[in-house]
């Protein structure tokens, strides 16, 4: 594929981009799943111009509205089985799901020739799970995201060359039953929320790879993750028993590698971040639950005999006064 002039300055400009933001989800009420996917694959091919920009995008649930605030928020959590095991028991409740994985893959036996060369791989998921029910509330909400980029072949630029992988997460679960934070029925209230996130973004620039560059060269993998898990219940006026439980589990794995030949007269940078923040104006995770507690009948009982006993001992006094 060449788009080359008699010199770099009137050369064209190459673009291959691959996008997936359908939505469509499978499934409606207790379960709904959403699956995007973008993919470029660049195997033995030559490709030719002026500036070169490859990039795979992928977004699910592009019609909900999410806002993030600021903030850091630390979580280390060891996935072990149990997140296999709640995803099991989540099919019998309320649960949505999007899977969005977006991956170039420039094969060892490719060159790309041109100005500036950008190559980047986007994932953006978004899980909102807020149920609407009476006295107990369900919800539980999975996010799985992939962004890759697999560069093994050979990059000759005499600009900037700019390689990337970016995951945007937003997830939001909330369980609260309705009457307020969330009312009973017969004094019973309970709520279970259940959010879990799994993020994979990787740029690799393997041992096969061959860049020479005569500006800059980034490399760089980022991670945004913005999530929360609420669970809340109140059992109000009559309340016995109000119950929450909330589960959070998060794992973001960010990775960026630079390793084979590079000839270059710029800057290299090579950079793997992860951030963690707000959705909506909350961040975390938050159970609480509620009794609102009034006088039962066994109460009420209670406080008639204290007062009649009271009334007795008050009315069978007998004073003596000594003049």
């Amino acid at each position: 594929m060449s788009a080359q002039g008699n010199s770099l300055a009137n050369s064209g400009d190459i673009t291959l981009y691959a996008s997936d933001s359908r939505n469509e989800i499978t499934g409606l009420g207790f379960y709904n799943y959403d699956k995007v996917s973008a993919t470029v694959t660049i195997n033995a091919a030559t490709i030719q111009g002026k500036d070169i920009d490859i990039q795979a995008r992928a977004e699910s649930n592009p019609d909900i509205t999410v806002s993030s605030g600021g903030g850091q928020l630390d979580l280390s959590v060891d996935f072990g089985n149990i997140k296999n095991d709640l995803e099991q028991q989540s099919l019998f409740s309320g649960y949505s799901q999007s899977e969005v994985d977006t991956k170039i893959t420039v094969a060892s036996g490719a060159v790309i020739e041109g100005d500036n060369v950008t190559i980047k791989a986007r994932s953006i998921a978004r899980v909102v799970s807020e149920p609407i029910s009476i006295a107990l509330s369900v919800a539980i909400g999975s996010l799985k995201s992939t962004a890759d980029v697999q560069m093994d072949g050979t990059i000759l630029a005499a600009g900037n060359v700019d390689i990337s992988s970016q995951s945007d997460n937003y997830l939001r679960v909330v369980a609260a039953p309705l009457f307020g934070i969330g009312g009973g029925i017969g004094g019973f209230a309970a709520s279970v929320a259940v959010g879990l996130l799994d993020s994979t973004t990787t740029t690799n620039v393997s041992g096969n790879a061959n860049i020479v560059a005569g500006g800059n060269v980034n490399v760089q993998a980022s991670s945004f993750d913005y999530s929360y898990v609420g669970a809340e219940s109140d059992a109000r006026e009559d309340g016995k028993l109000a119950a929450s439980v909330a589960v959070h589990i998060e794992r973001s794995d960010t990775v960026a590698t630079l390793s084979g030949d590079a000839l270059i007269q710029g800057n290299v940078t090579v950079d793997a971040s992860q951030t963690q923040g707000r959705i909506d104006g909350d961040w975390g995770t938050l159970a609480h639950a509620v009794v609102d507690r009034t006088l039962g009948v066994l109460d009420k009982y209670k406080d008639q005999y204290r007062q009649k006993a009271a009334g007795t001992a008050v009315g069978s006094c007998r004073c003596l006064t000594l003049f």
